[in-house]
């Protein structure tokens, strides 16, 4: 039990002797109560009432709140407790980034890390849907162009890390043209939009890269980084630039997850409704689903995310 994931309105969430207790207003006395010392992080998606101590506790344990907004994601909010003090490493870190050939060299070593995992992914897929074979060798000889050509090595002496960013996003369009493909043409899923989404696909990647993103801010905090100072996403307003590089390094696996989810009709097009604004958004059933299986493979990608940090404030002290 490491995420817990709270959705039922009308809750009321307070701790006593070092355990969440999430009880259901209007009803019985009854309530559920869940250890603190297994938790790391409380996903809330609902109106409920919460009170300070809850929240002191929270702090107190090391414990992330993420309060999701599931009609705008961006306007989620997360709170982490501050789990590494090392101010000395969050130093190096911004002397190491004011260093813009070691930024340029950084950011193309992970835009072609993104670009071998999106392959990998491909060559996945045609195993999967050997019927669309031919759409995704297209891609995967585009992105093998791609990298050899304009992501290679010797660029660095040429390309700015504006440059190296328009790369990745010719390398996405070339990705997501054969990613489109293994759905089922029923689910709409026609390329990426977001802002809203407008098909059950869009709406669970844009889901899912929210809340890696929130697992990214709290890997960066764990390892002592500042999250909001980035190497290939540049700094801007209310955004973890450096949790968005980071992040980069699983989407490859959350999309193929999303795949999975859809191919095993575990989430399937029922479990969504659109709003008259054109949203595409899970239903109460269908988040029931989608958190359930969300939390089986968080602790994989959570794992990754660390691991990145960890191997990032490694190379701000070499």
């Amino acid at each position: 039990m490491e995420t817990v994931f709270i959705d039922r309105r009308n809750t009321q969430i307070t701790v006593a002797q070092g355990s969440l207790r999430v009880k259901k207003l209007g009803v019985d006395g009854s309530y559920t109560s869940l250890p603190l010392t297994q938790m790391n992080a409380v996903v809330i998606s609902c109106d409920c009432q919460l009170t300070s101590g809850m929240l002191r506790s929270l702090s107190k344990h090391k414990v992330s709140l993420i309060c999701l907004n599931n009609r705008d994601p961006d306007a989620s909010m997360i709170s982490v407790p501050m789990s590494n003090g090392n101010i000395a490493r969050r130093v190096s870190q911004y002397q190491w980034l004011s260093n813009e050939e070691r930024k340029r060299r950084f950011a193309l070593a992970l835009i072609r890390r993104k670009v071998t995992l999106q392959l990998s992914l491909l060559r996945k897929l045609m195993l999967k849907r050997p019927d669309k074979g031919t759409e995704l060798h297209r891609s995967i000889l585009a992105l093998q162009g791609l990298k050899t050509s304009y992501l290679s090595p010797t660029i660095l002496n040429k390309a700015t890390t504006y440059e190296l960013l328009g790369y990745e996003g010719i390398a996405a369009k070339h990705y997501f043209v054969a990613f489109c493909e293994v759905f089922a043409p029923s689910l709409g899923f026609n390329g990426r939009n977001k802002r809203p989404p407008r098909d059950p696909v869009n709406s669970t990647l844009s889901l899912t890269y929210t809340m890696t993103y929130f697992e990214a801010i709290r890997a960066c905090h764990g390892a002592g980084l500042d999250p909001y100072i980035g190497i290939l996403h540049k700094p801007d307003y209310n955004r973890a630039s450096l949790a968005c590089d980071v992040e980069e390094l699983i989407r490859a696996h959350v999309d193929y997850w999303v795949y999975d989810m859809f191919r095993l009709r575990i989430i399937r097009p029922d479990h969504f409704h659109t709003e008259s604004s054109g949203a595409c958004l899970l239903s109460k059933a269908g988040r029931k689903v989608y958190y359930e299986q969300l939390a089986l493979i968080m602790p994989t990608w959570r794992k990754r995310l660390r691991a990145v940090c960890a191997l990032l404030a490694k190379k701000l002290v070499e």
